[in-house]
């Protein structure tokens, strides 16, 4: 999925445990267990990944499991293949 500006990448065979926050959207096909916090970017959950935090960004989309909550100011997008076990605020949603 293309995105717009700067982005970094958590790949498969990653593994991040612990808070994630800076000025870049992230891209996540590895594991994340903790918290990201990237107001004013996008925080997508690719097919591979594997998400057990609590995400803040400004739209967020997910295609694998996750689990925790969103928060998004702008958009929340959850594809037919991903899953979501958490709370979902923010932004308009579309499934």
């Amino acid at each position: 999925m293309p995105v717009q500006g700067d982005q970094a990448t958590i790949g498969k065979g990653l593994f991040i445990k612990g808070e994630i926050s800076g000025t870049e959207s992230l891209y996540i096909d590895g594991k994340v267990d903790g918290s990201v916090n990237l107001p004013g970017n996008r925080v997508t959950v690719g097919r591979n990944g594997q998400v057990a935090a609590s995400i803040t960004a400004r739209e967020i989309g997910c295609w694998a499991r996750w689990r925790g909550n969103m928060t998004a100011t702008d958009r929340v997008d959850i594809r037919a293949e991903g899953s979501l076990s958490g709370d979902v605020s923010g932004g308009a949603h579309q499934h």
